[in-house]
């Protein structure tokens, strides 16, 4: 299915950009796809998997729901049943309270009946899911889960902005038990996350793989005793934001690369029949990609950046991913956000030419003002075309030694029109901002030793830098402090 559905005029009903309600089998099939509105319960496949399954199926688009109490899902709004050799790379939105909503499925929910499974095997989940009201549940792989989730990822990027929020890389709520009568598993097993995890309302529970993971009866008491499990499953530290998570092993390493010995275990057998079934392709710089029921490796490779990102090193990123070399054609670019979720912004790129530089790598400098700022990159390759990129974690600000720069006498009141220089001969980089507080900057020029504002300058601020080797070669940023609101261009006599 392809094509955007509005469903901004009904509410109690089940929607998914193939099917609303499925107890049936669906084997693959796709979704490209827009769907938004008030439905029940929304997904970019299927709004409701009651007990059926979805077997080797995709979907991609974005999926909005503007209504409280909403169960959003990228693939799936509700999964009673099986999802197996699936994945999704539709961005998810919840804008109401009390949403449940994930970049696979919103719900993994067994609830009370006996054919109820609630299984996610071999599945993946990219695209970003956000929700902006109070009391969400929000995952990169699924907002609430008391099922079985095995061999399977996230990269998604998590974001909540409301109060009371429970908030995880791969699960917002695991639970066992949780409104049943039925013996509920809540077990994660062989998964890992690997993307930003931020929430910013007050009363938040946040955790790198689980945001929490606690059961409760028919009447809302929790049930210590009955808790959910997570086995051979991690999530990044570094990336996610989050030191600690309900459940699950944090790593703390530069990029996919610090997860060697991780995966002793990760051999199952997933189908039931004898023998192990090997799900997992592990590359070099590349988080593990699943290649269970005909899953493509190739679709999950990603570029990379080399190093996490500091302030004043160059970033570079290579056309060597994972098992593969290939070969520009037509660029690369370079993206920065606040938080590695929403926000993000164009700042880099190169054109190039079909079949330069194989292999090669695309560099550039990290600035002052992008300290604490997260990138990706992505590229146009001969052989694979628009290839994306994992998120990197925070850029480290400068910690080097530092010096003072000084404007020339009289050219601290910037004005269109009117040179300004730096004391002494050195080149500088002369950067714009919208405020002294390093929002909206960027390179206006790159070495100079002077600069002449122009009319896109006015009301803004400027600053300029340059790093050197001292006496002990040892680098050194010199920077002069913020010149500004740079002024009209004066009165013609």
């Amino acid at each position: 299915a392809t094509g955007r559905i509005n469903l901004s005029g009904v509410y109690n009903i089940d929607a998914g950009g193939l099917v609303g309600v499925s107890n049936g089998s669906i084997a693959s099939s796709y979704a490209k796809v827009d769907i938004a509105g008030k439905a029940r319960e929304l997904g970019g496949l299927a709004g409701r998997n009651g007990v059926g399954s979805i077997i080797g199926s995709y979907s991609t688009g974005a999926v909005g729901s503007t209504r409280g109490n909403a169960v959003v899902g990228g693939l799936a709004g509700y999964n009673g049943g099986s999802i197996i050799s699936s994945y999704s790379h539709s961005s998810v939105k919840a804008t109401g309270n009390e949403a449940k909503a994930g970049g696979l499925v919103g719900l993994n929910f067994v609830g009370n009946s006996p054919n109820d499974q609630a299984i996610i095997t071999a599945s993946y989940a990219l695209g970003p899911a956000v929700a902006t009201g109070a009391d969400a549940l929000v995952g990169g792989l699924a907002g609430f889960s008391d099922g079985t989730i095995t061999a399977a990822y996230s990269r998604s990027p998590v974001k909540a902005t409301g109060n009371g929020a429970y908030v995880g890389g791969l699960v917002g709520w695991n639970a066992r038990s949780i409104y049943s009568t039925y013996n509920t598993p809540g077990a994660i097993t062989t998964s890992y996350a690997t993307g930003p995890v931020v929430a910013t309302g007050t009363n938040v529970s946040v955790g790198g793989l689980v945001g929490r993971n606690a059961s409760l009866d028919k009447n809302g008491r929790e049930n210590a005793n009955s808790q959910g499990t997570a086995v051979d499953s991690y999530w990044d530290i570094g990336v996610s934001g989050q030191n600690s998570s309900a459940l699950g092993t944090g790593v703390r390493g530069t990029g996919p690369t610090a997860y060697t010995g991780i995966f002793a275990n990760w051999n199952l057998n997933l189908d039931g029949v004898a023998g192990n079934d090997d799900p997992w392709h592990f590359a070099s710089r590349q988080y593990p990609m699943l290649k269970y029921g005909g899953l493509s490796v190739v679709d999950q490779v990603r570029l990379y950046v080399w190093d996490a990102p500091v302030v004043g090193r160059t970033a570079k990123t290579s056309w060597h991913i994972g098992d593969w070399v290939t070969r520009a054609r037509g660029g690369y670019a370079w993206e920065r956000s606040d938080d590695g979720v929403t926000g993000w912004t164009f700042v880099r790129n190169r054109p190039l030419g079909i079949g330069q530089v194989r292999g090669g790598h695309y560099t550039f400098l990290i600035e002052p003002y992008e300290a604490n700022k997260r990138f990706r990159v992505s590229g146009n390759s001969a052989e694979r075309g628009w290839i994306s990129g994992y998120i990197t974690p925070p850029a480290t600000p400068w910690s080097g030694p530092t010096a003072t720069l000084t404007f020339a006498c009289g050219h601290t009141s910037p004005r269109v029109g009117q040179a300004i220089a730096i004391s002494g001969s050195d080149n500088v980089r002369w950067i714009r901002c919208d405020d002294t507080a390093d929002n909206g900057c960027d390179v206006i020029v790159r070495s100079a030793t002077g600069y002449t504002p122009v009319a896109a300058d006015q009301g803004k601020y400027l600053y300029a830098y340059r790093y050197y080797d001292n006496a002990q070669s040892v680098k050194t940023m010199g920077k002069t402090g913020y010149i500004g609101p740079v002024a009209a261009a004066a009165a013609t006599p």
